[in-house]
């Protein structure tokens, strides 16, 4: 969390800055008001790029804080996010996995045609491709149930 570090470091430097007007001036409120708004400043400005994620083409965001979901997937564009909120990009261009009886061929190394049982009730193996993309709608679901590898398994 680097945000969480940076925000720290403002508060210190505002307190810092809010501690020398204070000395610099005869009344001690000026100080603190100056170290007040100086901390504010410093907390927006550090805030502010944190906050903002952007989801190329081809893809949607799933947005989780603290170990739960926050809302619904992100699609492609800016969006403007709480800083502590991660942001797990899924692809949602369409894919093609390819079942093959020939062994080199494919995703997968070895035989892994569907096997299928013709008119006359005999068994054959077929070669197939299928064509997906994961439905952005349902992408929370799929970061929870298997992951960003979720291609693999």
């Amino acid at each position: 969390m680097f945000w969480l570090a940076c925000l720290v470091a403002a508060v210190v430097l505002g307190v810092c800055a809010g501690a020398a007007v204070g000395k610099s001036t005869d009344s001690g409120s000026a100080g603190i008001g100056a170290g007040i708004v100086v901390v504010i400043v410093l907390c927006v400005l550090v805030s502010l790029p944190f906050g903002i994620r952007i989801i190329n083409p081809g893809e949607a965001g799933v947005q989780m804080a603290f170990g739960s979901f926050t809302g619904d997937p992100l699609p492609n564009g800016m969006h403007i996010v709480a800083p502590w909120i991660q942001v797990t990009k899924y692809p949602t261009k369409v894919r093609e996995y390819t079942m093959d009886h020939t062994s080199g061929e494919g995703q997968k190394q070895g035989d892994d045609s569907i096997a299928v049982l013709c008119k006359d009730r005999l068994q054959m193996q077929i070669d197939c491709t299928v064509f997906y993309t994961p439905k952005v709608e349902k992408l929370n679901w799929l970061h929870a149930n298997m992951g960003q590898h979720y291609m693999e398994i």
